[in-house]
């Protein structure tokens, strides 16, 4: 998947987080028909999540990122994980519900349903939505799990995984797929030939062109097809 970081057309806004202000990259389609909420990897809300967020409005859907690092962005895996260790969880989850209220609000999708993309951690936090929120219709996940109780979400599920993934254990991927078959609710795992993880993301060098490219594409026809044409 080719992405432009250098071209962004969205915009960053404020929203209400808690009692607080939270902040996001908004790009939103002129017709849009349904929105997508994109939580960002474990680096931050970087350039590649925001052009994300353009792709999907593109492809029609009001994309919304939430800022779940208040601003900062880590560009190496041990920066990363300091910004972990300071993490303030309440708020990330505050952040979370947040940024799918703003977005349930938006305008541009009344009457549209809402779909929640995640990467890594932000994949945990999209598996999270999705049982708190029943409106939301879809859940694609990007090299991340949460052992968690479905039994009342309302969405479908796709994900996208790594074989061999140091940061995802196969007994992870699986006990998540099985979990979410058990509650009922549609599910379709993919693993991708010698890859790692953020493989998808085109600013590390993890990245694989090949399956992101495929990975994309199956992202957009589930898209589409759980939250309409």
């Amino acid at each position: 998947m080719q992405t432009n970081v250098t071209g962004l057309k969205g915009s960053i806004v404020e929203f209400k987080v808690g009692n607080g202000v939270g902040r996001g990259y908004l790009s939103v389609p002129k017709t849009s028909r349904g929105g997508v909420i994109v939580l960002h990897a474990w680096w931050g809300l970087n350039d590649f999540f925001k052009s994300l967020c353009d792709r999907l409005a593109v492809e029609g859907y009001s994309a919304f990122a939430p800022d779940l690092r208040e601003g900062k962005v880590a560009r190496t895996v041990d920066e990363a994980k300091e910004m972990m260790k300071k993490e303030n969880q309440e708020l990330v989850e505050k952040t979370v519900l947040g940024g799918h209220e703003y977005l349930h609000a938006h305008s541009s999708i009344k009457g549209h349903k809402i779909g929640v993309v995640g990467f890594s951690m932000g994949a945990a936090w999209a598996l999270w939505l999705s049982t708190k929120k029943p409106d939301v219709a879809a859940v694609t996940a990007f090299y991340g799990t949460y052992d968690l109780d479905f039994s009342k979400s309302q969405a479908s599920y796709l994900g996208h995984f790594a074989p061999n993934d140091e940061w995802e254990p196969e007994d992870s991927i699986r006990g998540l797929e099985e979990k979410i078959r058990q509650s009922s609710r549609p599910v379709t795992f993919h693993t991708y030939p010698e890859t790692k993880h953020w493989f998808f993301e085109n600013d590390r060098p993890e990245y694989a062109p090949q399956a992101a490219h495929l990975a994309w594409t199956r992202t957009l026809e589930f898209t589409h097809s759980t939250l309409g044409r």
